[in-house]
């Protein structure tokens, strides 16, 4: 979190000799002044309380000092919230916001290809894409000009019930649907529309479990006793899919991008690309020896998928994730899928039979909700996983 404190700017007095009042925001060792459109001469600003000394008016400059003080603390919570890897940069956007058409701040996919852009800056290129998708999908719906005002709880409806026919899954629809809220909730916090026109007070995202995507511990073990050639295409494909399940269902993205300065001991600690938090696994003897096998081969990565000419280019880095996966589920686990009776498995299932098998040998739905790197009481988790029998 940034912190603020007020300070009486002297790099120029004004003819009268006095200064002008201003929010330092200071933020990994860089700052933005923030000003407050308050003037004073130096003796009558007291240092040590951040108040200006008794004067005229001075308990009403004080109150509007307060009010503006407090409204830039809930800008960067909110910016925080939001982008939890913000930039000094971002800061100053908030606070110095580009002009623009005023037909463009209205208009909700140019508006959204702004997010875009800023969360690309930030290294969010997971939310960049999903935003983008849901752009895309919305234009296909209605290409004129969009504002906000005119995604009504009807526009929304209709909207749903033209992807529906087009064949989209309900979960499909709601992850589009979740990526519009978001840009209009940032819209909204913006003061580019009133949240009078929210209609997502109404209208209700849907979702519904999705067909089971898990293997059983008999499965997982089967996948175990697979031999392919050494050091073939396939077999690295086998490892890596264990080394998911094996590392508390690791996502594939954040497994392959794990460097060697991860490594603490006996133990794997990482930032999940998607949600930044910082996680901590304990590596078992199966997880270690494949680590040995590789960590040597595509240094500082420990596994030999992202070329290492990437290590200091994040986008590349994801983009080069993002075709992996592609290509390692058509190519090889499909195939794998194939031997133990389950041709439609992907990286997916790696993390989905974790938590499931966690599940089934008592863990509680918010131990695992905690290990998959999801908010305690996410419904998300429940999708995961699939209905019980009473053995457990």
């Amino acid at each position: 979190m940034a912190t603020l404190s007020i300070i009486l700017d002297k790099r120029r007095a004004k003819k009268d000799g006095s200064y002008p009042l201003k929010i330092r925001i200071s933020h990994n060792q860089k700052a933005h002044l923030y000003s407050l459109g308050i003037s004073i001469l130096p003796k009558y600003w007291d240092i040590s309380k951040f108040q200006i000394k008794k004067y005229k008016n001075h308990k009403l400059l004080n109150a509007k000092i307060n009010k503006q003080f407090t409204w830039v603390e809930q800008k960067l919570l909110d910016l925080e919230r939001i982008n939890p890897v913000y930039t000094i940069q971002d800061i100053k956007n908030i606070f110095k916001p580009q002009k623009v058409e005023k037909e463009e701040t209205f208009d909700i996919v140019k508006y959204g290809y702004k997010l875009i852009e800023q969360q690309n800056q930030s290294g969010r290129y997971g939310n960049a894409n999903t935003y983008n998708k849901a752009l895309e999908r919305l234009k296909k719906f209605n290409s004129s000009k969009l504002k906000f005002e005119n995604i009504t709880y009807q526009f929304l409806c209709d909207w749903e019930a033209t992807m529906r026919k087009e064949g989209l899954k309900v979960n499909s629809v709601g992850a589009y649907m979740r990526s519009i809220r978001a840009i209009y909730n940032q819209a909204i916090k913006s003061n580019i529309v009133d949240a009078k026109h929210y209609p997502f007070t109404n209208y209700k995202i849907k979702s519904e479990k999705t067909a089971q995507r898990t293997l059983s511990k008999s499965q997982i073990q089967q996948i175990e006793q697979l031999t392919f050639p050494k050091e073939s295409a396939i077999e690295k494909a086998k490892n890596i899919f264990l080394l998911s399940f094996y590392l508390r269902g690791i996502n594939f993205r954040d497994l392959i991008m794990l460097t060697t300065d991860n490594i603490h001991g006996d133990r794997i600690i990482y930032k999940r690309q998607k949600t930044h938090k910082i996680y901590s696994v304990k590596m078992a003897l199966k997880t270690l020896n494949i680590i040995d096998q590789y960590k040597e081969h595509n240094k500082p990565f420990l596994l030999p998928i992202i070329s290492n000419k990437y290590k200091d280019d994040k986008k590349l880095q994801y983009t080069s994730a993002k075709e992996m996966i592609k290509n390692y589920n058509k190519r090889y686990y499909h195939e794998i899928g194939k031997l133990i009776g389950e041709p439609k498995m992907t990286t997916y299932y790696a993390r989905y039979s974790w938590a499931n098998i966690a599940r089934k040998l008592g863990y509680s739905k918010d131990l695992i909700a905690e290990a998959l790197g999801h908010e305690y009481g996410n419904r998300v988790t429940g999708i995961y996983l699939d209905n019980y029998d009473l053995e457990v």
